[in-house]
Parts: C-alpha cells; sequence; structure tokens
C-alpha cells in the first residue's frame, strides 16, 4: 500500500517542480532528527514533547498527503493530550515501517521531478 498519494501531492503543488523538490528535501533533512526526538522524549516519558514532537511530524507529513501516517501520529499526540501514554512506544515501532516508505516513496518523487 502506497504511504503517499502522489496524484493529490503533485496536483497541490500544479506542476511547481521546483518548490515541490526544495520542500521534498526539507522533509528529508528534518524528519529523523523529529523522530529520535520522538523517541527520545517517549524513553524518558516526557509528554509535552511526545505532544510537540508528533504534533510536528503529524503535520509534515499531512502536507504530503500522507494520511496514514499522519493519522497514526495524531494518535500518539492525542495520547500525550491526555496523558495516557502507556502503549505509545508500540504504536511508533509499528509505525516506523509506514514512515519509512512514505520516506521512500518522496525520495522517489523527488527524483523524478524535472525543472
Amino acid at each position: 500500500m502506497s504511504q503517499v498519494n502522489t496524484e493529490e501531492l503533485k496536483a497541490e503543488y500544479a506542476g511547481d517542480n521546483e518548490i515541490l523538490f526544495e520542500v521534498i528535501n526539507a522533509l528529508l533533512d528534518s524528519y529523523s532528527e523529529k523522530l529520535e526526538k520522538l523517541q527520545a522524549a517517549i524513553d524518558s516519558g516526557n509528554i509535552k514533547d511526545i505532544e510537540f514532537f508528533s504534533h510536528n511530524l503529524k503535520g509534515a507529513f499531512l502536507n504530503f498527503h500522507a494520511q496514514s501516517v499522519s493519522d497514526r501520529l495524531k494518535e500518539i499526540e492525542f495520547m500525550a493530550k491526555d496523558e495516557t501514554i502507556d502503549g505509545v512506544s508500540d504504536k511508533l515501532k509499528n509505525l516506523l515501517p509506514d514512515i519509512e516508505q512514505a520516506i521512500s516513496e518522496l525520495k522517489e518523487i523527488k527524483d523524478t521531478l524535472k525543472f
């Protein structure tokens, strides 16, 4: 199953491949550090940082029409808001392959862009 809705993503940027290239690069440059910080927050039980980094990543992936990834990050965010973080580590662990798939798809999209 594809994680990124490529048609919606390309339609949103309406052929402005240079901007799409740049925003994909911005995510590729930042997502792993944010993911590491989310994992560190989970490991330490820092509810405020769990909420912050899951919210940040949720929005980033939603910008790329990765709805399933975004929805599952939203679940983690809401668990932190409700201060019920039992099981949040497993949720992130189960989400990681889909995040990596979304990143792989975005790299493929980026590699095909011409401008």
